[in-house]
């Protein structure tokens, strides 16, 4: 089974709350990774939708609000701890998901765009990368950009699928897709 990461902004008034925003979850780890930030991780794939229901509960008990955020099991693929703190930085106290981070990131830093691209460039192949860029310019159409890369409408499914995999960032939605374009359209 998949395991899933939280960074919480580390707050004095958050820090006795942690075992109780973990505890409703079987298997946790909490690890402090910086002075501003600690990162759970969880050894299955969890309900995001209950945590921001908690965390809106908890902004009530709480003065000082902060922040959440969501990553899959292989965003440190795509983004360094000290990236992502970097771009939480920038941002107000709310949950937050991976590609919201990553398109604020590429619109606003332009030294961490070129870092994620850096990291994409290792983890996919040229051709995992042609497959999203014609995917973008068929309008997300799978069986017409699979016609543009002389495949199998299939291959094509595998390729996007593997990509998701690999990242953590999924082309076959709306956002993810944007995310590769704005990073690798030329």
């Amino acid at each position: 089974m998949e395991t899933m990461h939280l960074i919480v902004q580390k707050k004095p008034t958050i820090e006795p709350l942690l075992p109780l925003i973990a505890g409703s979850f079987q298997d946790y780890k909490i690890t402090k990774i910086s002075s501003q930030a600690i990162l759970i991780t969880f050894s299955q794939t969890i309900d995001t939708n209950d945590f921001e229901d908690v965390y809106s509960l908890w902004l009530s008990d709480i003065e000082e609000p902060f922040k959440l955020l969501f990553l899959p099991y292989n965003a440190f693929n795509v983004l360094d701890v000290k990236d992502i703190l970097i771009a939480l930085e920038a941002l107000s106290p709310k949950v937050y998901y991976f590609n919201e981070i990553l398109l604020h990131t590429i619109q606003s830093d332009y030294k961490l765009k070129h870092s994620i691209i850096k990291k994409l460039n290792k983890v996919l192949i040229p051709s995992l990368i042609t497959t999203l860029l014609r995917l973008a310019e068929a309008d997300m159409n799978m069986s017409i950009a699979a016609k543009k890369l002389y495949i199998h409408r299939n291959t094509m499914l595998y390729r996007i699928d593997q990509i998701h995999s690999l990242t953590g960032i999924d082309p076959k939605h709306f956002e993810g897709l944007l995310i590769f374009y704005l990073l690798f359209k030329r």
